[in-house]
């Protein structure tokens, strides 16, 4: 093996799966669940809106802007993607990712080499990074 060599690992679903099941995808996982409520309770207390009126205007901002829900926050209300990630997504992933006691002894022949690919926010990925060890 080349000691140049680079080795990409996706983060969810990869190295760890939601509800320690592989066949929960993201959006079936109790995370999910609780990340959409999380999103709609920062969503109503940061424009001070009743629960249900918040959860409608993180529909329509799902829809407009594709799924991008952060970037949608912040062209529409002005609320800085930063706040929004880490009242969001900074969530402890103790209940949602059992880890695997074996990952890291697996990993350390690739130290240094090891990239990991996400689509999930740094506020989730440096919690799950540091609770996986």
């Amino acid at each position: 093996m080349k000691p140049d060599r680079k080795f990409i690992f996706d983060l969810d679903g990869t190295l760890y799966q939601f509800d320690n099941r592989p066949e929960v995808a993201f959006s079936e996982s109790t995370f999910f669940a609780d990340l959409r409520l999380r999103i709609g309770q920062f969503v109503a207390a940061q424009m001070d809106l009743e629960p249900v009126v918040a959860d409608r205007a993180v529909a329509a901002i799902h829809k407009q802007f594709n799924g991008e829900i952060s970037l949608g926050v912040e062209r529409v209300y002005g609320i800085d993607r930063h706040l929004y990630f880490q009242a969001t997504w900074g969530i402890d992933p103790t209940p949602y990712v059992a880890p695997d006691p074996e990952l890291a002894d697996e990993l350390a022949p690739l130290a240094g080499r090891v990239l990991l690919l996400t689509a999930a926010p740094r506020a989730w990925v440096d919690q799950v990074i540091a609770y996986l060890g």
